[in-house]
């Protein structure tokens, strides 16, 4: 039975630090000004840490909840589940909320009759640098048409809306979302990388009237190994899972240029994950490009895209033209120059 008016914060945990959890429970205590509860689903992690976390919700008053590990998606879903609030809002459990009028904007979204009310975040990164993602342009409230956020997801492309250059749209995070526009819509458990965008995709192509509010409202914490940096055994099949899932959903013409698009993108990145990590050198990368090569869909992606219109970076299109022409260790090598002219960077 849904409690009207109330937010249900949903926070997956899995054998993270305890005093991080305590820190992102803490925000939502203070930082939350309307009738909420917190769901803590532990997703398998060691006793330990299980008993740590369950007292932490008992000292703060939320939720704990416990099930084998089955990942994030799985996490998320259950507390979808058990949430009794009209409202819904996912916090990740190394993350803060920053404090805002949320019954306000609560109120405002039921007025209004929207379904997803998306903020903006701010990124802390392990090495103390901060990175607001706001909208650029002035003004609090943002309105589009769904078509162009799929497009702006898929793409990454901000040509025709260069305000939102720097807003995380794809992410579950940061959101207000009514209870009751969700219905079956459920985060993928079968995906591993791009199971977000997934979810945000579906909510968009359901009609969810989706508005954009330049506010902070989430810190998000990025360690140096994120989970779209890691190598992982079967790296292309995550990877492209998503764009499976997404290619099966009621797409028109154009938005599945779009969707050529992303997995373009998804392609350049496991390349860039193959380099960066140097699995077996050039070896595993240059299997992986003359795989890659042969598949109907990258062939139909360098068919489809308007390098003039996706403002793709310049090794992006430098990466296209090498993989076409078959120059594969030309290509390995431009990567790896790329990476390290961005790690260079990130120290100075």
């Amino acid at each position: 039975m849904e409690t009207e008016n109330t937010l249900s914060v949903i926070i997956p945990v899995y054998n993270a630090k305890p005093e991080l959890l305590e820190r992102c429970i803490i925000s939502i205590v203070e930082g939350i000004n309307i009738n909420r509860e917190m769901i803590v689903i532990d997703d398998g992690s060691d006793k330990i840490k299980s008993k740590e976390y369950k007292n932490i919700c008992d000292n703060y008053g939320g939720h704990y909840f416990r099930q084998e590990n089955q990942g994030v998606s799985c996490a998320r879903n259950q507390g979808i589940c058990l949430a009794q609030g009209n409202i819904i809002m996912f916090a990740d459990a190394d993350d803060r909320i920053i404090k805002a009028d949320y019954s306000g904007w609560i109120h405002w979204m039921i007025e209004n009759q929207v379904d997803v009310l998306s903020g903006c975040l701010c990124k802390k990164y392990g090495d103390g640098r901060t990175e607001e993602k706001r909208i650029h342009k002035e003004g609090v409230l943002f309105f589009y048409k769904n078509e162009d956020l799929i497009q702006l997801i898929l793409t990454r492309n901000h040509y025709d809306y260069p305000e939102l250059k720097d807003v995380e749209i794809a992410g579950p995070c940061c959101k207000l979302i009514k209870k009751s526009m969700l219905g079956q819509t459920k985060f993928p458990s079968d995906i591993r990388i791009g199971e977000d965008m997934v979810f945000n995709l579906e909510l968009l192509k359901k009609n969810a009237r989706y508005v954009l509010v330049n506010e902070l409202w989430y810190e998000y914490y990025i360690s140096c190994e994120t989970a779209m940096n890691k190598y992982y055994t079967g790296l292309e099949e995550r990877y492209f899972a998503s764009i499976n899932r997404i290619a099966g959903m009621d797409l028109t013409k154009t938005e599945e240029e779009y969707l050529a698009c992303r997995a373009l993108y998804h392609y350049i990145k496991i390349i860039k994950i193959y380099v960066s990590h140097k699995k077996k050198e050039a070896d595993a990368c240059i299997s992986f490009i003359k795989k890659m090569s042969c598949k109907e869909e990258l062939r139909q992606c360098w068919k489809r895209i308007k390098l003039r219109k996706c403002t793709l970076e310049t090794k992006y299109k430098i990466a296209l033209a090498l993989t076409k022409s078959r120059q594969n260790y030309l290509l390995y090598q431009m990567i790896k120059l790329s990476i390290n002219k961005e790690n260079k960077r990130s120290r100075e």
